[in-house]
């Protein structure tokens, strides 16, 4: 048929239209918001004799005083596509008092997880301003504001002038930064695969073949292929003395400190290099998408993650000459106090977990245990807000770890992923693992975080010798 090369051109034509697009998106170009919405695109408050508040000035503090509030004049024609996987979309909102309010608008997801866990940290930066210790010294956990609309679409404040660290990193380091980094996941992927199996089995494989003498020269290995301190330059690049150099490396050190704490108390995980930010002007660290929380990358996951927090060798080597047993471990032993201090407050607001469970944690609970799966069953979170009550009680990281792996009933080499967290060296040191000191539940943390034969064998894509 003579009609059928035209039929072939035209869709050919249509591919490379539809590949260009994608091509773009992945850029981060801007497309227009009329070409989502174009009520909003025309929204003018002064043509509609209208007053909206911009999102997210109840902070729940004090006495609210919405007269006060900023009201939004409009909406700038310009979006911008993120490369996520399920591409959210970045919008500014114009305000009467002139200035620009970015927000990432997500939907397909659940964000009252995200919305719970920014109060917690509210909660938790009110406790550290109230402690003698911690109030003299400034400690706070960097947030932002989530708002909720429906079940799967929500507004997440856009934190303006921050850097992802994977990024950050980068600013330090030759031109083939990223094609390195990508290098060094590939091979480490070659090396830990097996043929015609999954990568969930390749990896648990490996945790019951591979001894510790086969996995750290391996990570060694990765690890060096950067150097060493490129964290250190990158912040040293970003001063313009050095007195601006300490001021931006302590605020990093004791932000981080921080988060990790508070971040650990909550079990968030997947703390990729993606999922935390850096903000330039100050160098304090800011946690983002926590999707993975109450130890669900350990207990759900099919690759579960072996550490508690991200300590890594090139964040670790910032650390020196006194190493992440020394400033940052004084940082860290003073927020966990003053946590463990007010225990109570915390765990009473968390109940808000078992009273309105999201969907997340419904899901979670039908996977875990098929023959509970109702709406009612609150058994999840019960035990979920129970092993935060035993952190915050001076448990230790790997019996709650060892629980999480215990509990993944998905997980086919299940025995030997609990072989591995049971055998580091903290626990020869503590031979009971709950009723610890502050000290030593943060000596414990620390040992577990900075294992090398359980971050050598993380996903390949939590790039752990970075």
């Amino acid at each position: 048929d003579d009609s059928l090369p035209n039929i072939k051109t035209t869709f050919r034509k249509l591919d490379q239209t539809l590949e260009a697009t994608i091509r773009k998106e992945d850029r981060h170009h801007p497309v227009r918001l009329k070409d989502y919405s174009p009520w909003l695109t025309e929204f003018s408050a002064n043509k509609l004799n209208v007053e909206l508040e911009i999102p997210g000035q109840y902070d729940g503090q004090s006495k609210p005083l919405p007269q006060y509030h900023v009201k939004i004049s409009g909406f700038s024609p310009e979006v911008t596509v993120m490369s996520s996987n399920k591409k959210p979309i970045k919008i500014t909102i114009l305000g009467m008092d002139t200035k620009e309010y970015p927000f990432l608008i997500k939907f397909g997801e659940d964000i009252r997880q995200d919305q719970r866990i920014e109060q917690l940290f509210g909660l938790m930066n009110h406790i550290f301003s109230v402690d003698m210790i911690c109030s003299n010294r400034r400690f706070e956990i960097m947030t932002y504001q989530v708002i909720p609309l429906t079940s799967a679409l929500g507004m997440i404040q856009w934190k303006s002038n921050t850097e992802s660290l994977d990024a950050f990193l980068g600013r330090s380091a030759n031109k083939t930064y990223q094609q390195d980094l990508s290098k060094s996941r590939n091979d480490y992927h070659l090396w830990i695969s097996r043929p015609r199996l999954n990568q969930g089995d390749a990896y648990g494989l490996a945790a019951q073949e591979y001894h510790a003498d086969k996995v750290i020269p391996k990570f060694r290995e990765l690890a060096n292929r950067f150097p060493k301190h490129i964290l250190r330059q990158a912040l040293w690049d970003l001063s313009i003395n050095t007195e601006n150099f300490i001021a931006l490396k302590n605020n990093f050190l004791k932000t981080y400190a921080t988060m990790c704490v508070c971040h650990w108390i909550l079990g968030i995980g997947d703390r990729h290099l993606c999922n935390s930010k850096i903000c330039l002007n100050s160098g304090k660290v800011l946690g983002i998408d926590f999707g993975h929380a109450f130890g669900t990358g350990t207990q759900i996951l099919p690759i579960p993650e072996l550490v508690p927090v991200r300590l890594t060798p090139h964040i670790t080597a910032l650390m020196e000459p006194f190493g992440e047993r020394g400033q940052f471990k004084v940082y860290m032993v003073h927020c966990m106090r003053a946590l463990r201090d007010n225990y109570r407050i915390l765990l009473a607001t968390m109940n808000v977990f078992i009273q309105e469970p999201s969907f997340d944690w419904l899901e979670h609970s039908r996977l875990l245990d098929e023959e509970n799966d109702t709406p009612e069953a609150t058994w999840y979170p019960q035990i979920k807000i129970e092993q935060a009550r035993r952190k915050l009680q001076g448990e230790g990281s790997t019996r709650i770890m060892v629980e999480e792996l215990e509990a993944n009933n998905t997980l086919k080499y299940k025995d030997a992923y609990v072989n591995l967290v049971k055998n580091i060296r903290t626990v020869g040191r503590f031979e009971e693992m709950n009723n610890l000191s502050v000290e030593e539940q943060i000596d414990c943390l620390i040992d577990h975080s900075t294992d090398e034969n359980l971050l050598g064998r993380m996903y390949a894509g939590w790039t752990p010798w970075m």
